[in-house]
């Protein structure tokens, strides 16, 4: 197995954001009180991490490197 180039930061990959978000999602879904879950249809949860794992997964194949400024 080998890792990606600049694997240290990919914390600043909107990929890696994106899934973040999707996991602290589900896991605040899942601290939410069951009679409150309860006026929330559950295909939403599922809408909504699927658009983010999608997104995820645009931002994996999109180049996020910001172009060098020149010096002035």
């Amino acid at each position: 197995m080998k890792l990606v180039d600049g694997w240290q930061f990919s914390w600043k990959w909107f990929s890696q954001q994106a899934h973040l978000l999707q996991i602290g999602l589900l896991a605040v879904w899942e601290s939410i009180p069951t009679d409150l879950r309860a006026n929330i249809p559950p295909q939403y949860l599922l809408y909504v991490t699927g658009a983010i794992g999608f997104l995820g997964l645009i931002g994996r194949i999109v180049d996020q490197t910001k172009p060098e400024v020149p010096n002035v």
